[in-house]
């Protein structure tokens, strides 16, 4: 009951910084020519719940996926709950999870070195974040997210989603179009 109640407070905290954050593009500028809007997108992560996390912190990070409809990949040392592999696999999961691979920390890290997987983006959950550095060999086109779980929305929705800025010039020899100044991004 202790880690379902901690991963239902850290859905809430999901839904706060979505609602507050993440889901709502924003103008700081306010240039009367100009558009300057900063948004947030769904990104692909790879999971990798490593030899001895809990699988409740796998949970709570798929609870984060699931708010931002970010797709996962799952890497996992443990096997999971046939209810859960029932779930991805049914049009009723809340997430989009498009592989499951049950393998060692030995074997994740082997196929890292290989590149027979490189993901852009991968969450920690356990492990050791310096063993996965070393195996990266320092690849600065892959992002790690290796700090404690925690059920912060506002820090971990940051793996789900990639921040981009728009900007549109909103004026036609210094004169505002008004098609461009109410543009909805």
């Amino acid at each position: 009951f202790v880690e379902f109640d901690q991963v239902r407070r850290a859905a809430l905290s999901d839904q706060r910084a979505w609602d507050i954050e993440f889901s709502v593009a924003r103008d700081s500028s306010r240039l009367l020519v100009e558009r300057n809007v900063l948004r947030y997108l769904p990104t692909p992560v790879t999971l990798r719940l490593s030899e001895g996390a809990s699988q409740s912190q796998l949970v709570r990070m798929l609870a984060a996926a699931a708010r931002v409809d970010a797709p996962v990949s799952i890497s996992t040392a443990v096997p999971l709950g046939d209810g859960l592999i029932r779930l991805f696999g049914s049009g009723r999961s809340p997430v989009r999870v498009t592989e499951v691979l049950v393998e060692s920390d030995a074997r994740w890290h082997a196929r890292l070195q290989s590149d027979e997987v490189r993901p852009s983006r991968i969450r920690l959950l356990g492990g050791s974040a310096s063993a996965l550095a070393a195996v990266l060999a320092g690849d600065p086109d892959v992002t790690v997210y290796a700090g404690p779980v925690t059920t912060s929305g506002r820090i971990e929705l940051l793996a789900f989603v990639r921040e981009q800025s728009v900007s549109i010039t909103a004026h036609r020899f210094g004169n505002p179009d008004a098609g461009m100044l109410s543009l909805q991004l």
